[in-house]
């Protein structure tokens, strides 16, 4: 009787072994979360005023800055843009990002220049831009909307 015990308790002792192991399994096995997303750096290069974000950090600085201003965008800036003066937005590639982007998140356009903007673009990359209404000025495509000037450039 007592090796019966014994034997019923390795038993069970072995089932709590497998089930912790399959849960710890389960717990190293599940994908870690991704992070919000990479950060999006712009420096006003007259100012010398630093934004950090996500993306809406971009506009901050579009809307504050002076017509004349060249902006230097690093990283990936998600948003919907929109410039309604003068100014250079130029690119900075690091290795961690090497083509610095405009990015919709399919909802909406990444940049659009108002009949006000005069704008150079210099070795940015305008991506993800999506667009459900097709209203005459929506009709035209998802990149990028142009009522002004605009100049797009590399290096």
């Amino acid at each position: 009787m007592a090796s019966r015990t014994v034997h019923a308790r390795s038993r069970a002792a072995t089932v709590a072994v497998v089930v912790a192991m399959t849960i710890g399994m389960a717990i190293v096995l599940v994908p870690v979360a991704r992070a919000a997303g990479p950060p999006c750096r712009v420096t006003n290069l007259t100012t010398e005023q630093v934004y950090d974000g996500a993306g809406s950090n971009l506009q901050t600085a579009i809307n504050q800055a002076a017509s004349g201003t060249r902006l230097r965008v690093r990283g990936i800036c998600v948003g919907n843009f929109v410039i309604d003066k003068k100014l250079t937005l130029i690119g900075r590639s690091t290795l961690a990002y090497p083509v610095a982007t405009l990015d919709a998140d399919r909802e909406g356009r990444p940049l659009t220049v108002s009949l006000a903007g005069s704008v150079v673009a210099k070795d940015l990359r305008v991506t993800n831009g999506f667009l459900t209404r097709r209203t005459s000025r929506d009709a035209v495509g998802g990149g990028i909307f142009n009522d002004g000037t605009l100049t797009l450039a590399t290096s």
